[in-house]
């Protein structure tokens, strides 16, 4: 647990202060950090992390991705008590990222006056319009048990040398 926590620091640190940073290892710290909030709730929590398609030579916004897994685990987890769940769904198809999260919802939510007014989400859609004004598209769905994101972007693909084309050949 530890080195995965320092392993999260040393990216956000250090590997984050770049315009764009590889999406396999994007992708490979979100994963470290949902096994992180697994250790956190133990058996409390069904959680479900799935990846198809390439994410090789691929770029992406540094921690774009983080902010809706994080609400998943702040407003779906930390405040139920039960059957609590949550789905990410990441897919690349040539240039093309899917993110989707859901995550169940507690029965009894926080009244909205006594909580911040998602400003994790605001963020991150500023963000996307600024990084990504035409090529992104974030769907927010709040249902009474359920809340769903789903992401859209087209990526930059990062060109290979003659050399690598040659090795990979």
């Amino acid at each position: 647990a530890i080195i995965g926590l320092s392993d999260l620091l040393r990216y956000m640190l250090y590997e984050c202060s770049d315009n764009e940073v590889l999406l396999e290892k994007e992708v490979f710290m979100m994963q470290q950090y949902v096994k992180l909030e697994k250790l956190r709730y133990e058996d409390r929590i069904d959680i479900n992390f799935t990846i198809t398609g390439n994410l090789k030579d691929k770029t992406i916004a540094p921690l774009l991705i983080l902010p809706f897994i994080e609400n998943a685990f702040k407003h779906g987890a930390s405040e139920q008590v039960g059957a609590t769940w949550i789905n990410i769904d990441i897919s690349v198809t040539l240039n093309h990222f899917k993110l989707k999260v859901a995550n169940s919802k507690p029965e009894h939510p926080v009244e909205e006056g006594h909580t911040p007014g998602h400003i994790g989400l605001k963020n991150v859609t500023k963000r996307l319009n600024l990084l990504y004004p035409h090529t992104s598209r974030l769907k927010i769905v709040n249902e009474e048990d359920t809340f769903f994101v789903a992401l859209d972007l087209d990526l930059k693909i990062i060109k290979q040398s003659a050399a690598q084309q040659m090795v990979t050949a």
